[in-house]
């Protein structure tokens, strides 16, 4: 029953962290974009609600993608044990950076014993934001990348691998979103999400592919006379 419905909790975790991702950083990059030159504790004011919903979404993320990740890497080991071991490595590193960005935008929008902080304090913790939104793309790109090479020797379709390779190709150019126009930096959460999206459908899919997480016990030997 475990190896039954491990398939399906994957896939869906993979969907439900892609999405929640992809929507925080979309609305992180997006739509509470601070204005360069301007007060960053007004800001961080005006972009409350919008960091809150983030914050929120990337807790998610964390979970699920750990978990949808870990999966995804069981399914796929077998047949490009390299290609998952890097995938697996560099989500779980992406994610712990998530577990920071969860503490400087929690931070940013979420009083702390009414501990006031200036203009120089939240600069400092904007810088830290995109930061480590720059070292979750950079990891995530890597991820996406080798998920996609392992995906592609365990039989999956070409439009999954081509739309691999271009997310995560977007993450790498998304890596930057303080150089890159609105548009780009909106394109890049949309195709990280489509490729989770695919992948935990295919995942869902394929429950066939899924190893064992320890080997089958072995047979004890014949006792010899």
């Amino acid at each position: 029953m475990m190896q039954s419905s491990s398939p399906l909790f994957g896939g869906a975790a993979l969907i439900a962290g892609g999405t929640a991702l992809a929507s925080a950083e979309f609305l992180i990059t997006v739509v509470s974009r601070p204005v360069a030159g301007g007060s960053i504790t007004a800001w961080v004011k005006a972009a409350a609600m919008a960091l809150a919903v983030a914050d929120e979404l990337l807790f998610v993320a964390l979970v699920c993608l750990v978990l949808g990740g870990l999966v995804l890497w069981q399914a796929v080991r077998a047949q490009r044990p390299i290609s998952a071991l890097v995938m697996v490595t560099s989500l779980l590193l992406a994610m712990a950076v998530v577990i920071v960005l969860v503490l400087v935008v929690g931070r940013l929008v979420y009083p702390v014993y009414d501990i006031a902080i200036g203009e120089s304090g939240n600069a400092l913790l904007v810088s830290l934001m995109f930061g480590g939104l720059h070292a979750v793309s950079l990891l995530l790109g890597i991820a996406v990348l080798a998920a996609t090479a392992a995906l592609r020797g365990s039989g999956a379709p070409w439009w999954l691998v081509v739309v691999g390779t271009v997310a995560a190709i977007a993450q790498w150019v998304g890596a930057f979103p303080w150089l890159t126009p609105d548009w780009v930096n909106g394109a890049v959460p949309v195709l990280l999400g489509t490729w989770m999206l695919a992948a935990g459908v295919w995942l869902i899919a394929h429950p066939h592919l899924l190893m064992p997480l320890s080997p089958s016990p072995r047979k004890p030997l014949p006792a010899q006379r």
